[in-house]
Order: C-alpha cells, then structure tokens, then sequence
C-alpha cells in the first residue's frame, strides 16, 4: 500500500509540473512559499495549530508526527514569537534558506518513492540549479482523485478540496481541466464553503489563509 501523500507534497507535485504548465510553472520562491502555506494549511486542518487571539496562530499538538515537514513547522512555531498567518508566509518568503529547509522536508519522501526526480540543470548557460520531475503516474493519480470527487458524485474529501482551492488560488488547473471543468470545479468548491456540517465549519478560514497566502506573496515580491 503506498504512503499516503500530505496536502503539501500533492501540491508539489502538481505545481513542479513543468511539461504541463510551462511558462506558467511558479518560480522557486513561490513554490517553496506555497509549499509552507500548504504546511500550515494541513496542520490548521488538523487542529495541530489553531488561530488564536488577534489571529495569531497557536501550537495545539506540540508532539505532532505526522510527518517531517509538519514536525519543522511546529517547531518552528513552538520557538518564534506569535505571529499571523501572513507573517509567517512572509517570513517564509523572505528567508530562503528556512523555506528551502522546509520544502525538502516536503520533497524527500516523494523521491525515496519514486514520486518526484530530482534534477541538476544550468541557468542561462552558467550557473547549476536544481529542478524537481513529477512522475506521471503520482500526478496522474492526483487529478484523477480530482475528477472523481469535485466533477462526480462521490464524496469530497477534505484534503481534495484543499488541493484543489491552492492549484486554482495558484492558476494551475488549467493545465489539467478544460475551461468548462475548471468551471464546475469552482463551483463545488464555492458550494462545500457554503455547507454547514462539521466536516467543513471551517473551510472558511482555511480558504482565507490560502488566499492571504497569495496576496501576501504578491507584495512580497513587489516589495523586494
């Protein structure tokens, strides 16, 4: 049976698709910032950590194991001061090395599992930089769970519906979905937020972190 896979690796793998979004892949920086929102998404999700007072995000399971990336962030959080989720995005952006850190954490199980290839290439002729290769079958398997739980009957899980507010917050399902796919999928999606039950109380919140995490890497940028 294989691993299961975190919301951050799945969009890793999407993301790092280079042959499918082209022009349109994400640059490093904001892959590995995307990469951290998704982190601190899923440990949102999980109720590892949790919006505090003045939206402030607080450690709830400081002895979370699910797994590596998760265990960075925790730490990370457990020993800084305080901060909202756009800080921490910013933070993230801002130092590359604790983004790099945190993204391999993210990518080193998938290549041990044959998911995603790591590559060595030169920019413009001159310097070595490092490529990340999603195997079809990972990604394949992934849009698949798409289709079948936003544009079909079946049931939506949680972690689907995550992925698939990141990729569109993020302009990647077009390489996957026709423009009437990405249509219906927006659609689902608007109508999982507006549900009720205790599944999805909280898909709210987490859409405005995806969101936040966007705009704030957008003024980053503009800012530096």
């Amino acid at each position: 049976m294989e691993p299961a896979l975190t919301l951050a690796q799945e969009f890793i793998l999407l993301a790092s698709d280079g042959a499918t979004h082209k022009w349109r892949k994400p640059m490093h920086s904001y892959l590995h910032t995307y990469a951290a929102g998704a982190v601190l998404i899923e440990l949102l999700a999980k109720e590892a950590i949790r919006i505090g007072e003045k939206g402030k995000l607080e450690v709830v399971r400081a002895g979370y194991r699910d797994d590596e990336a998760g265990q960075w962030m925790i730490r990370k959080l457990g020993s800084a001061k305080p901060a909202t989720i756009k800080k921490w995005v910013q933070r993230l952006y801002s130092r590359s090395r604790e983004r790099t850190e945190l993204f391999e954490a993210v990518a080193r199980p998938l290549i041990r599992n044959g998911d995603l290839r790591e590559e060595r290439h030169r920019v413009m002729m001159m310097f070595s930089a490092k490529r990340y290769v999603p195997s079809d079958a990972s990604k394949d398997r992934i849009v698949r769970r798409i289709r079948a739980e936003l544009l079909e009957s079946g049931p939506v899980t949680r972690q689907t519906a995550l992925l698939t507010m990141m990729l569109e917050t993020g302009k990647l399902l077009k390489g996957y979905f026709s423009d009437y796919e990405r249509n219906a999928l927006e659609k689902r999606l608007r109508e999982l937020q507006d549900e009720q039950d205790g599944q999805w109380k909280s898909i709210r919140q987490i859409r405005k972190a995806i969101e936040e995490m966007d705009f704030t890497g957008i003024a980053v940028a503009a800012a530096t």
